[in-house]
C-alpha cells in the first residue's frame, strides 16, 4: 500500500467516524424536543392534529444574518444539483468559516442544517484537496462525492425553502 492510499484510508475512517458522531447527536437532539405548544386564552394546548382548538401561528421566516451567507448557499446548492461531469468540484465556504458565528440567533432546526451541510462540504472539499494534491483519484473518492452531491443538495434546498 502506498503512503497516498494509507492517509486516503485513514481520512476516510475518520470521515466516516465523524459521520457516526454527527447522525448519533442529531438522532438525540430529535428524542430531546418538547413538544410546541399553543396558547387560546387561558389554557395552553398541544399542537397536534388531534387538537381542533389549536390555533394554527404564522411565523416569519428567519433570514439568514448574513445576505452573503444566503449566496453562497445558493452557489453551494447550484454546484450539488449540477449533473455529474466525473469532475471533483470543490464548494464555497468562506462566508460561512467568516459568519458561522451569527447564526445562533435563527432557529434550532435551521442552524443545524447549516452546522451539518457545511460539515458535508468541509469533507467533500478535504477529499477533493487530496485527491488534487496526491493526482490519484479511485472509484470509492468518487462514489463518495456523488452520493454526498445529493445530500449536500436536499440539505441545502431544505435551507433555501426555510430562509425568508
Amino acid at each position: 500500500m502506498e503512503f497516498w492510499e494509507a492517509i486516503l484510508w485513514v481520512f476516510l475512517i475518520l470521515s466516516a467516524g465523524t459521520g457516526l458522531l454527527k447522525l448519533l447527536y442529531w438522532l438525540l437532539s430529535l428524542l430531546d424536543r418538547e413538544p410546541q405548544t399553543a396558547s387560546l386564552g387561558a389554557s395552553t394546548l398541544p399542537c397536534t392534529s388531534r387538537n381542533p382548538k389549536a390555533s394554527l401561528v404564522i411565523e416569519e421566516q428567519p433570514k439568514l444574518p448574513a445576505p452573503e451567507l444566503m449566496a453562497e448557499v445558493e452557489n453551494n446548492l447550484r454546484i450539488a444539483s449540477e449533473p455529474w461531469t466525473g469532475e471533483l468540484i470543490p464548494y464555497y465556504t468562506s462566508v460561512w468559516y467568516a459568519k458561522q458565528y451569527e447564526v445562533y440567533q435563527l432557529p434550532t432546526n435551521l442552524r443545524d442544517d447549516l452546522k451539518q451541510v457545511y460539515d458535508m462540504i468541509g469533507l467533500v472539499n478535504q477529499l477533493v484537496w487530496l485527491s488534487a494534491e496526491f493526482g490519484r483519484r479511485s472509484q470509492n473518492i468518487d462514489e463518495t462525492h456523488r452520493r454526498t452531491r445529493t445530500s449536500i443538495a436536499e440539505t441545502l434546498h431544505r435551507i433555501k425553502q426555510n430562509v425568508g
